[in-house]
């Protein structure tokens, strides 16, 4: 297949081939070059980049299909827009669809066959009910038969990033008529026993060869799944057991509350069915134990490794967790999952030493101990600097808090303390695990280059000595502390009144101070600031309620964590409301997370300064 986006790179990925085309979107396979790999790439269909929510919904429904991690549902890596191109990077599978393998069957597949897809496919659905999350398309198209024999269910979460969107309100249906649930084509709400349907119409056509229902318009097809009685499957295949024809029945039934309540238990009534007319079946095997769901996106699965995959032979004890840390190990050391623990730690290794090369000033050096010395060295000379200035008594804030007599060489020491600890702590335990290796294998492991710790790095956002300024307010009748570098700036806000927001010059909104002042006969609460004013910004996750003194006036408010709405940014604050005389305050100070424990002092220090007048 040729199309005008071959050749086109979207993000890291470069489109190499159009493998397929749908009612929502198309198919690449792309090549991405920082891994080494070829994945697929699903690019839907330009229409759907006029609809003004469809960003959000696009982002929200692909991140919850990301953190599906089952062997039966193909893994999503990532996804992204590019301009009005809306994309999503999965695994790429060799094999073809259920589709095309009935396609060119000159025969119905044998029943042995048959359910072992039809357990599979249920397996998959049962992960993502049980998640919240519904298919909505299932059909044989989206059932991927690969080349090492394993079903694979693809297509989660698109039918319902396209609800609600121009695509549906044009008249096009989300998902195939052919396939459709009677609600679910009636436009009513829809839940996991929708899924238990399409994959009822999917049985009848495995063990039929025909469709229950065709006619010449989509429209036509969705009412006949409405009205129109089910098509007798043993009028088409006389050979049918009656056991099976019940089965199918049962899951084709027009009320949902009359159906299988599970796709899983379809599938057991389906094995019951088949071993009740003499069917020769397969043991069941043990499903592999999924991934757990609650991962964020940006932790997804390893491409190359997935957990054991039904019909494999179990793992010995021990073995899944030992699998598990090492694929954890490897996403930090870079290298693939299958990787041996010695070429690990030598990634690892090297890791190190840049870092360490690079944090000493000698960027390129390969040799430990000329780095060692130059760290000691730049050390050594810190610890100069810091008893220099102890003597001339410019001391600063943390050496006043923690008391006098703590001199640079005993910080100088503890950290050395640390760096042994923390090489004695990597290096047992790289030998734990090689040791633990070695009693599984019968053949002897090589020697593992010993991981040396890179040395401590500030995170970004770590502030240095703050210098403070005074800040006053006479109309408020409030005097605090800023720090001197922070700039200052009046806001208003709608709910809060009047303001001002003091923010640290590196970090826009993600690093600001703001303190509101009221008249106290205006009523407000910790919730309706939760609801009416966070909840306009952020996306809350947590939001734990807290006291505080300021001033001598006892503050109610709350620690949160949340998503930025207009950024994606996470972001840590905390929220405090008080009462002073015939006004009421509100302090509000957050700062992205990965800088918040770095930050938060000052917060605090500003806010401990604050003091009120009459």
């Amino acid at each position: 297949m040729s199309s005008g986006l071959e050749g086109v790179s979207l993000g890291q990925y470069r489109l190499v081939e159009r493998l397929g085309k749908g009612g929502m979107a198309e198919v690449y396979k792309a090549y991405q070059p920082s891994l080494d790999r070829y994945v697929a790439i699903k690019v839907l269909h330009a229409y759907f980049a006029e609809e003004e929510d469809f960003r959000n919904r696009f982002q929200r429904e692909a991140r919850a299909v990301a953190r599906l991690r089952h062997p039966n549902i193909v893994q999503i890596y990532d996804f992204g827009v590019e301009g009005d191109v809306y994309y999503m990077a999965m695994e790429f599978l060799a094999g073809g669809t259920l589709k095309q393998r009935l396609r060119r069957a000159d025969a119905l597949l044998p029943h042995p066959e048959v359910l072992r897809i039809v357990e599979r496919v249920a397996a998959a659905l049962d992960y993502a009910h049980a998640r919240g999350i519904y298919h909505r398309d299932v059909k044989p198209a989206n059932i991927m038969l690969t080349d090492d024999n394993q079903v694979i269910l693809t297509d989660f979460g698109l039918a319902k990033m396209a609800e609600g969107s121009q695509y549906t309100r044009s008249g096009l249906s989300v998902g195939t008529p052919e396939y459709m649930a009677p609600e679910q084509g009636q436009g009513l709400t829809v839940d996991h026993r929708a899924d238990v349907y399409s994959l009822g119409v999917v049985l009848y056509e495995l063990l039929t060869g025909r469709l229950p229902y065709t006619a010449d318009t989509p429209v036509a097809v969705i009412f006949k799944h409405i009205k129109d009685p089910l098509p007798l499957p043993r009028t088409i295949n006389p050979d049918l057991d009656e056991a099976l024809e019940r089965v199918i029945l049962k899951a084709l039934a027009k009320s949902p509350a009359d159906r299988y309540q599970s796709a899983g238990d379809l599938a057991g009534a389906l094995r019951q069915a088949m071993a009740a007319a003499g069917v020769e079946l397969p043991t069941p095997s043990p499903a592999a134990p999924p991934e757990p769901a609650s991962l964020p996106a940006d932790k997804l699965a390893p491409p190359g490794e997935s957990p054991a995959q039904p019909g494999e032979s179990p793992a010995q004890p021990g073995e899944h967790i030992e699998r598990r840390i090492r694929r954890a190990v490897s996403r930090i050391a870079g290298t693939t999952p299958d990787a041996d623990w010695e070429t690990i730690g030598q990634k690892m290794e090297e890791q190190a030493r840049r870092r360490a090369a690079r944090w000493a000033g000698m960027e390129g050096e390969e040799d430990w101990d000329v780095i060692g010395q130059k760290i000691t060295e730049r050390i050594e000379d810190k610890a100069a600097e810091h008893k220099a200035r102890q003597e001339k008594g410019e001391k600063d804030e943390k050496e006043e808090k923690a008391g006098p007599g703590r001199g640079g060489r005993r910080w100088f020491l503890i950290g050395c303390l640390v760096l042994l600890v923390a090489a004695a702590c990597c290096v047992c335990g790289v030998c734990a695990l090689r040791g633990d290796e070695r009693r599984a294998s019968p053949t002897p492991a090589a020697a593992t280059t010993p991981f040396i710790p890179t040395p401590h790095i500030p995170p970004p956002g770590t502030p240095a000595a703050v210098s403070w300024r005074p800040f006053s307010q006479p109309a408020w009748g409030l005097t605090m502390r800023v720090p001197a570098g922070w700039t200052e700036e009046p806001v208003t806000d709608r709910l809060l009144g009047d303001g001002v927001r003091f923010t640290r010059p590196d970090g826009g909104e993600l690093f600001n101070y703001a303190i509101h002042a009221r008249p106290r006969a205006v009523p407000l609460d910790l919730a309706g600031l939760r609801t009416r004013f966070l909840g306009d910004r952020l996306r809350l996750d947590d939001f734990q309620e807290d006291r505080l003194t300021i001033s001598g006036e006892e503050a109610t408010g709350a620690h949160f964590v949340g998503l930025l709405r207009q950024t994606e940014q996470v972001v840590r604050g905390e929220i405090w409301m008080v009462q002073h005389g015939e006004r009421g305050y509100v302090i509000l100070y957050m700062a992205a997370e990965p800088a918040w424990e770095n930050v938060r002092p000052i917060f605090q220090e500003m806010t401990h300064s604050i003091r009120f007048s009459e």
